[in-house]
């Protein structure tokens, strides 16, 4: 391996780096843990996958034209399939992120299911007919020790867009 594919890899080992430092924060900001990293490096953070992802296209556009010109494929090939396959991550990891809704609201735990983490939550209490959408959520055993059917809430959780009626509990706290 030549001294310029070294140096590639190593950009990309540092990209995959930066990008695992963004995926990890991005997840403690989802539960407001902003003493473990504060909320300015979180800012500055989210730029990584713009960053990255238009660095990763321009790279590969470079080193595709580049390479058709001095017919040097077989060197380079290590480090576009690399890139291709980067470039399809973060596209994929964009797609998917964009397609989370976080939503906030007061509703009544209808039941806990603690063997699998879940509780189906209600936006009214007495059910009435044009108000009984049930909302399956995964539920971190934290949170859910706390809860009592029942009760009311205020529940932050994300959803995807195409499943309104499942997501993930990221707080909880009285609702009253």
């Amino acid at each position: 391996m030549n001294e310029k594919v070294k140096k590639s890899l190593f950009i990309i080992l540092i990209g995959i780096w930066m990008w695992t430092i963004f995926i990890f924060q991005n997840e403690l900001a989802n539960y407001g843990l902003y003493t473990i990293i504060d909320w300015s490096f979180y800012e500055v953070m989210t730029a990584i996958p713009l960053f990255f992802g238009i660095g990763s296209v321009v790279w590969f556009i470079k080193l595709m034209i580049k390479s058709r010109k001095t017919k040097t494929f077989n060197d380079n090939k290590i480090i576009l399939v690399t890139l291709f396959f980067a470039i399809i991550l973060q596209l994929a990891y964009v797609i998917n992120s964009s397609n989370q809704v976080e939503t906030s609201m007061i509703a009544y735990v209808v039941s806990i299911d603690q063997n699998n983490s879940e509780i189906v939550i209600m936006k009214n209490e007495n059910m009435l007919e044009y108000d009984t959408e049930e909302i399956k959520l995964e539920c971190p055993i934290v949170i859910i020790e706390l809860l009592q059917e029942g009760e009311q809430y205020m529940f932050t959780y994300t959803t995807s867009k195409d499943k309104p009626n499942e997501g993930v509990v990221l707080l909880a706290q009285n609702g009253k």
